[in-house]
This record gives C-alpha cells, structure tokens and sequence, in this order.
C-alpha cells in the first residue's frame, strides 16, 4: 500500500512533483494547438501560474486538514 500511495502522491499536479511537470507540459501542448499564435514564452508564464496556483491550493488543504477542525471547535462548530 505504501507503493500505491506514493504514485499517487508523486502524479499530484504539485510542481515538486512528477505531476506538476506532467501537467504543465499538457497545458503548455493544449494552448499551442488551441492558440498556435501565441508566443512560447507567454504560454510557459501562463502554465506556470496555473501550475503554481494549484501547487498553493494542495498546500492550503493539506494545512487545512490540520488547522480545520481546532478553527470549528474554536467557532463553535462540531
């Protein structure tokens, strides 16, 4: 089980990850074929943003998982 969860952690889209660069590889290909009049550089900034946005996002819910349930208990929330 221990294999499986690390595949599947390491394919999260996360730029550390072999995930991250999978999918901003993806992104970058389908803009090209999308819009081919875009410059390269253009659509590596726009594939890094993303990829970093969704990178923050893990981030925020993993911390969340931890910080969650103490704010609720603080609110008043079971």
């Amino acid at each position: 089980w221990l294999n499986l969860m690390v595949g599947i952690f390491n394919a999260l889209p996360a730029i550390p990850l072999d995930g991250g660069y999978i999918f901003r590889d993806g992104f970058s290909w389908l803009i090209q074929k999308l819009k081919p009049t875009r410059k390269r550089d253009d659509i590596d900034a726009m594939a890094t943003r993303l990829t970093m946005t969704i990178s923050l996002l893990i981030l925020f819910l993993i911390i969340w998982q931890f910080i969650g349930p103490r704010v609720g208990s603080l609110i008043g929330t079971n």
